[in-house]
């Protein structure tokens, strides 16, 4: 063999003397124009077992208990919890306890990029196939940005009956990152289950590189715990296998080579992602390391002459592969070193690959790392100053996500520098461009690839409101980080069908202008500068639309963009006896802290524990909720008392706690507490418009839907539904009968009171998943929360009678988002739901005497009503106190 270690002026020379070596060496494998491929060079890699990874509700309804799926979730169901996958160690430890890579370096130094060739009509692609029409067409519009056009044309590829299997299997993958490029990881993980189809169709049953994709995927989505156990997978099934670098013959599995040798890169890449996004650099280094080099003798194959007629250069995955890999392993070297002469080359290196396919954003990528790093390693001057540097390219490329999101860097590391005033106006800035873009900012991937969420530009403004004891401001920002959350997850969704539509309609449509122009400047092949704002533009466009629909239908608006409400407005809205309970951001060490509202005084209390303490504690009560041992759930809920300083609150006739974190899964009516809780999802819901029932029909009850087998059947939700109905004089949905078009029949136009007594399935990883069960009339489908978004069902009052539909994901800026949530978009002024599970008998209690004293609008009398019912029959908290009141305790 030849030996390889050449300086990178040289390597063109080398790679020519390769080729003509092998000619003149009297081997008969010597170039011809179509050379007979003979020996294979790929792994002799396994398949990969099947993680069918549906949802938490998909899952519970086609059997999947038994999955060998990796997610740690749960499925809680009526009267009973039934655990799915539950992690033994959390994501640090797992990463600990993987074996590091043992890289050697390479003999083949920095290999710098080939020239790109963008693929055309008729051109090979690397994966062995000719490019059509409709291909092109949707790599085109890939690389422009263009992504609605891309996934037409995509989908027109794998609706053709002729297509060659490898084809469809590429248009999968491009859907996959097309899905990503909208902010839908969630659509994306569903994509790669086609790539895998078609790959194992492809291979005869191997499934490395989609699982390597889905890896990836999960790793954008937050997923840290299903992309481990995918990377793991992929990395295990090759074993190892390295790309080659020399070929004695032309290989007869070329395709297998490229794909294996991109599965393997793509794994070890994110697992040194997920070390680094951990803080765990030192121990990226070796799967950066040898990621890199893994790329760098791919890259190198594209310079010998021989190999060309394999390995083309019109592979973007190379190019864009190679400048993140790159850019992974300088960081991690910056991290530790802040001088370090390589990182400094490796970003050099990067920069030259993210160049070769005009990756315009490359640049700022780069700088921002760099800015974020420093920062994250307690280099603040430094931070500061690359922040800056950094700021000045996004600038000029009008990068918007990347200027608000190094405006909050160059802040934070100006509070660390104790230069407050110029911190508050970078935040400031950050804040003004993250209002503006919420409504059309689909996704916060951005914060796992950056490492800076929206949430730092609250927490830091709140400590600077705090230190100048400025309550108004201080509200006003926790308001704008809760509005922020909301819109922001339901961006790119469709929201309140059916009412506004003509304004609904146009915010859609330039929605999908501003999406489309944000997209272009993130695409390949553009040009260096961006001369218009044109974004901007159309943003204003959108406000002035969102601000008329803000006048007809405040509700349907708040979904659509940032809007708020300033606390003097609030105070005048409080009675005098109403205290409103306003938690601040706080996280780890920090104490635990209120601001505590009245009509007449504001004031910030300080709890006497921090807030990893409370989280502890409130994890204490939980345990004690599967375990008959009602001495020790009193004890935990004196602690919690004692760490909310209950006896201190006086006797108000209302309290509105607007929570943060843990704060959202109190169990209120565990605590001994007789005043009413009324949980709010922000502090200027009390100025809102109590909705009125617009229906004839005062109540729709629901229970017991036919599952199919599929769930237990619910007979005392049967039994109570059927009370209920006639305590309201209407008749209950029940059994076959309880479908969704039924339920929305009898809704109608609206109802005072909707309750629901079935199944509820909460999906922690896509909250918007969660769903509520009915039937099809033969078995259980579910009611997501993104569907209740999108057509809501209008009550006053909401009741589901399931278990944990109270349970959210506390989003970036304290919102929680989950099934109750969903309601309130639809007018609700008021929902009941629970924490954990509860028997059958107590809900059955709890729910007669609730809707019994509720008649008369003071839900918060009615609530305390049927927890003391409960009660007085001598059940434990973990009966009494599972059900919340969300919204108003009283109607206005």
């Amino acid at each position: 063999m030849f030996c390889l270690s050449m300086t990178a002026a040289r390597y063109r020379l080398v790679a020519a003397t390769l080729s003509l070596a092998f000619l003149l060496s009297g081997c008969i494998f010597a170039y011809i124009p179509q050379p007979l491929p003979i020996f294979p060079y790929g792994p002799d890699a396994k398949p990969i077992p099947d993680r069918k990874e549906l949802s938490v509700v998909d899952e519970t309804l086609t059997g999947g208990s038994n999955s060998t799926g990796s997610r740690s979730v749960f499925i809680a169901m009526r009267g009973t919890r039934v655990v799915g996958k539950e992690s033994k160690l959390d994501e640090q430890d797992v990463l600990k306890e993987i074996p590091a890579p043992d890289f050697k370096p390479s003999v083949i130094s920095s290999v710098a990029p080939p020239l790109f060739r963008t693929p055309k009509e008729g051109d090979r692609h690397y994966f062995n196939f000719t490019l059509s029409k409709d291909f092109a067409e949707g790599i085109t519009a890939f690389f422009a940005g263009e992504s609605e056009k891309s996934v037409k044309a995509f989908e027109r590829v794998l609706a053709d009956p002729e297509v060659k299997r490898p084809a469809a299997w590429q248009a999968s993958m491009h859907l996959v990152y097309l899905h990503l490029m909208m902010g839908r990881p969630d659509l994306a993980e569903t994509e790669v289950q086609r790539t895998e189809l078609w790959e194992k169709k492809m291979t005869e049953g191997n499934n490395a590189y989609s699982r390597a994709v889905r890896a990836e995927v999960r790793y954008w989505a937050g997923d840290f715990e299903g992309a481990i156990a995918d990377a793991k997978d992929v990395l295990a099934s090759i074993g190892d296998w390295t790309i080659p670098t020399i070929y004695p013959s032309p290989p007869r599995d070329q395709v297998d080579v490229v794909r294996f040798g991109a599965a393997k890169v793509r794994a070890m890449t994110v697992l040194g992602m997920l070390y680094t996004a951990k803080g765990m650099y030192k121990e990226a280094m070796p799967w950066l390391e040898q990621s890199a080099k893994e790329m760098n003798n791919v890259v190198f194959l594209h310079w010998v002459p021989l190999y060309a007629v394999y390995i083309t250069a019109n592979n973007w995955e190379v190019f864009y592969g190679q400048g993140w890999s790159l850019t992974s392993l300088a960081t991690a070297l910056l991290a530790q070193d802040p001088d370090s002469a390589r990182a400094a080359e490796m970003f050099a290196d990067a920069q030259k690959f993210f160049d070769a396919i005009g990756y315009v954003a490359g640049k700022v990528l780069i700088e921002s790392f760099k800015a974020q790093v420093l920062l994250a390693t307690g280099h603040y001057q430094r931070a500061e100053r690359q922040a800056t540097v950094a700021l000045s390219h996004a600038r000029k490329s009008r990068l918007l996500d990347f200027i608000w999101r190094l405006e909050a860097v160059r802040g934070e590391a100006l509070l660390k520098l104790d230069r407050w005033a110029e911190a508050e106006q970078s935040l400031r800035a950050a804040q003004t461009i993250v209002d503006q873009l919420s409504g059309t900012m689909v996704s916060d991937m951005a914060k796992v690839r950056f490492g800076v969420g929206k949430e730092i530009i609250t927490r830091n403004l709140v400590k600077i409101d705090v230190r100048k004891r400025d309550w108004p401001t201080l509200f006003q920002d926790l308001e704008r980080g809760r509005a922020r959350a909301f819109v922001s997850m339901l961006a790119n969704r469709s929201v309140g069908a059916g009412s506004n539509v003509e304004l609904t309609e146009r915010i859609h449509a330039l929605d999908k202008e501003i999406l489309g122009e944000r997209q272009r400047k993130y695409g390949f092949m553009q040009n260096a500068t961006v001369e218009s704002g044109r974004e901007e533009d159309l943003l204003a466009r959108r406000q002035k639309i969102v601000e008329e629909l803000h006048a007809k239908n405040p509700d349907l608006a708040e979904a659509y963009a940032v809007s708020t409400v300033g606390l003097a407005r609030v105070q005048r809205s409080l009675d005098a006896g109403d205290l409103m309970l306003y938690a601040l951001p706080t996280q780890g060490d920090e104490p635990l802290s209120l601001l505590q509202v009245t009509a007449r005084d504001v004031q910030l209390r300080i709890l006497p524990v921090t807030t990893r303490q409370f989280g502890q504690h409130l994890k204490d009560f939980v345990a004690t909720l599967w375990t008959a041992q009602p001495k020790a759930q009193h004890a935990s809920l004196a602690q919690l008392g004692q760490d909310l300083a209950l006896a201190s609150w006086g006797k108000p006739a209302n309290v509105l706690v607007v929570p943060s974190g843990d704060l959202h899964f109190v169990p209120w009516g565990a605590l001994d507490v007789s005043f009413a809780v009324g949980v709010l999802p922000t502090g200027g819901w009390i100025v809102r418009s109590p909705h009125k029932s617009l229906g004839r029909i005062q109540a729709c009850v629901v229970g017991d839907p036919e599952f199919g087998g599929v769930l237990p059947q619910l007979p005392d939700a049967r039994d109570e539904a059927v009370a209920l109905a006639k305590l309201y004089g209407t008749q209950a949905i029940i059994g076959s009968d309880a479908t969704e078009q039924a339920l929305r029949r009898r809704v109608g136009a609206g109802v005072d009171v909707l309750h629901l007594a079935t199944h509820a399935l909460y999906d922690p990883l896509y909250p918007l998943q969660s769903s509520l069960i009915l039937s099809d009339g033969t078995k259980a489908v579910p009611l997501s929360a993104e569907k209740l978004y999108r057509a809501p069902l209008s009550s006053r009052l909401v009741v589901l009678s399931a278990c944990e539909t109270g349970m959210g994901q506390v989003i970036s800026g304290d919102d929680l988002l989950g099934l109750t949530r969903s309601f309130y978009l639809g007018g609700t002024n008021v929902i009941l739901s629970s924490l954990w599970p509860v028997s059958d008998e107590a809900t059955r209690i709890f729910m007669e005497q609730f809707h019994k004293s509720a008649r008369g609008g003071d839900y918060g009398k009615a609530w305390l009503a049927a927890r003391d019912a409960v009660r007085s029959r001598g059940a434990t908290p973990a009966e009494y106190g599972a059900f919340v009141l969300g919204g108003m305790p009283r109607e206005r």
